[in-house]
């Protein structure tokens, strides 16, 4: 079994496991774990905007990869987007 590497300030959330786990061997490839990885799948409790505005928040993390089925609604998107 291999140890991952020291997290780096590169965090995933998406609406999809499958792209986010691909997304994470690539990075691990290139000697980068992400610090945060999350997948929001159907939904349900909890939001891509909601965990990219909480990714956005934290300052050991300076680029969030989001991967989008569907775009969110549009005011929680524009809270994302000005967060930026």
């Amino acid at each position: 079994m291999h140890e991952l590497p020291t997290p780096g300030a590169v965090a995933y959330v998406g609406q999809s496991g499958a792209i986010g786990g691909v997304l994470f061997d690539l990075l691990r490839q290139r000697g980068l774990t992400p610090a945060a990885w999350a997948s929001t799948g159907n939904q349900v409790d909890v939001d891509v905007a909601e965990v990219a505005d909480h990714l956005l928040a934290d300052p050991a993390i300076d680029t969030v990869l989001i991967y989008l089925e569907q775009t969110p609604d549009g005011g929680e998107w524009a809270r994302v987007v000005r967060h930026c």
